[in-house]
């Protein structure tokens, strides 16, 4: 906690380290792969090594940093947000930190269903009565997909998106 000082906190998949780092509990995250997906919304997969690879991040630092080690992976994290980073400040040069920093929180667009028996299919494909099951019983259903069901609901019965 003293070394990270009033300075964000960068993971990828912040949600899962930060259970891990009670320490540093009240401190400002930005999570890599959040923003990866708002950055790169037709990558196939966000996890931390396939980004690696997708990206083609190279160099002597990257080529030495040992996939699923804590070393490795924060090399590895450390390039995708500089990445990231570059591709928000060219798209909106005149944002800030800030600015960032609600862009990664806000919903990521999500267009097709993740699971069960629609898996794949696009969401506004996807029977409604199907949907309303899946916000009523898919028990940690991701916020951003909760907000794309719900979105795609809502559009079914004429509701107006809020957002």
């Amino acid at each position: 906690a003293d070394f990270v000082g009033v300075d964000p906190v960068v993971a990828h998949n912040a949600r899962f380290d930060r259970s891990f780092l009670p320490s540093l509990e009240g401190k400002t995250w930005i999570c890599s792969q959040r923003a990866a997906r708002h950055q790169w919304p037709h990558a196939n997969k966000y996890r931390n090594q396939y980004l690696r690879y997708w990206l083609k991040l190279d160099g002597p630092g990257i080529r030495a940093a040992a996939a699923h080690r804590a070393g490795g992976d924060a090399i590895v994290t450390g390039h995708i947000f500089h990445l990231e980073l570059k591709a928000y400040e060219t798209a909106h040069p005149d944002a800030g930190m800030d600015d960032f920093m609600r862009h990664v929180e806000s919903p990521v667009v999500v267009t097709r269903l993740p699971f069960g028996k629609h898996r794949g299919q696009l969401i506004g494909e996807v029977p409604v009565s199907y949907l309303q099951w899946a916000i009523r019983n898919v028990t940690n259903l991701d916020p951003d997909l909760r907000f794309a069901i719900e979105n795609q609901i809502d559009r079914h019965f004429g509701i107006e998106d809020a957002a």
